[in-house]
């Protein structure tokens, strides 16, 4: 069984990592519409325009409910999702024990 990417609706969350961006780049040649999300959205914006005309970028932290929120409907702007992808990692707030 095989399934299809062309013209699926793909959000990667965690969008400003190389592994995201490659990741994208992998989708788009596969006929898939991307959307990057990321905490940092000069560094997700920059990932997506490396990418392609066609890569959306979207700010989204998700400590934050309302940022997930926000992130959520622009997503949906393009008319729903098909797969969703997670690359993202949360950061360590305070060293590790010694």
């Amino acid at each position: 069984m095989t399934y299809s990417l062309k013209d699926k609706d793909v959000l990667i969350v965690g969008g400003g990592s190389d592994i995201a961006a490659a990741l994208a780049a992998d989708l788009l040649q596969e006929g898939a519409r991307v959307t990057l999300a990321g905490r940092d959205a000069g560094r997700t914006a920059a990932a997506a325009k490396a990418i392609g005309d066609t890569v959306r970028a979207i700010a989204l932290d998700l400590s934050d409910e309302e940022s997930i929120r926000a992130a959520a409907d622009q997503a949906g702007t393009a008319g729903g999702l098909d797969p969703l992808v997670s690359v993202a990692t949360e950061r360590a707030s305070a060293s590790p024990p010694a």
